[in-house]
């Protein structure tokens, strides 16, 4: 939510609804706010993530949470996702692509 790019955020919040969160849930992260998950994997990731993107820094207990239940190799494609989806983001701005686009036709 770190670019506020309208297609990403509708679309993750779509997605967010199918996989089973709460609206509670879904509003927190968009508005930026703290949330919490019950699966300490997902609680982890969202922690990560936040930290990555609010304050660029990952304190050390957070690190070593990381490691144990993630492990490196899925921490290092959970930080590619979310360089990949900040360069998404920042084209969407770019070329204003609302929340409702349908995409390019093929």
């Amino acid at each position: 939510m770190q670019w506020r790019s309208d297609y990403p955020t509708a679309a993750h919040e779509r997605r967010g609804k199918e996989v089973g969160l709460s609206q509670e849930t879904i509003d927190a992260i968009i508005a930026g706010r703290p949330a919490s998950f019950t699966a300490p994997r997902e609680q982890v990731v969202y922690e990560v993530a936040m930290a990555l993107a609010n304050d660029r820094i990952v304190p050390e207990g957070l690190y070593e949470r990381a490691a144990k239940l993630l492990g490196h190799e899925r921490i290092t494609d959970m930080i590619a996702l979310m360089g990949y989806y900040t360069a998404v983001s920042l084209t969407m701005n770019f070329y204003a692509v609302p929340a409702n686009s349908s995409g390019i036709s093929r």
